[in-house]
């Protein structure tokens, strides 16, 4: 059904824009396409976060918080206290840099090597207005120090 609807949403769009200029209709389609993008809202109980979601896979880490890992939701509280430095390495989009930035007197230093995924997360830090708690840094930690190729199948956020 989504991906019916998703269908059709573009065959309108590209219907109406089809009589604009090429520029014209580049420009009208991808502000649509601002407008559409979601920012999916988690609730915790330290507070609202939010994600901006730029593809349907983005979407899957803020709406399984609550599911997806408990274990580290729960070493988060019991374990990070204030005045503590938490770093989140495979940040991803920051749903765990977003969540133990929220508890008071908590820095997060978020490592992301992906540059699709880095983006989002400075996106989702801004957006929390976690700048002032959060450093992010595109980068992968290894056991040595060095330059080499991040293998990943797929780079989509």
């Amino acid at each position: 059904m989504s991906n019916n609807i998703a269908a059709l949403i573009d065959y309108f769009a590209s219907l109406i824009t089809s009589p604009m200029k090429p520029q014209r209709r580049m420009m009208a389609l991808e502000l649509a396409s601002e407008r559409l993008q979601q920012t999916a809202r988690v609730e915790t109980s330290r507070g609202t976060m939010r994600f901006v979601c730029s593809s349907a896979r983005a979407l899957h880490d803020p709406l399984a918080f609550h599911y997806s890992e408990p274990e580290t939701v729960a070493w988060i509280d019991d374990w990070i206290k204030p005045g503590e430095v938490l770093w989140d390495v495979g940040a991803n989009i920051g749903v765990y840099t977003i969540y133990g930035a929220l508890a008071d007197g908590v820095r997060v230093i978020a490592f992301e090597p992906s540059a699709a995924s880095f983006g989002a997360l400075v996106g989702n830090i801004e957006i929390n207005q976690m700048g002032s708690r959060v450093q992010a840094f595109c980068l992968a930690l290894a056991d040595r120090t060095g330059i080499d190729y991040l293998h990943m199948s797929d780079t989509s956020v």
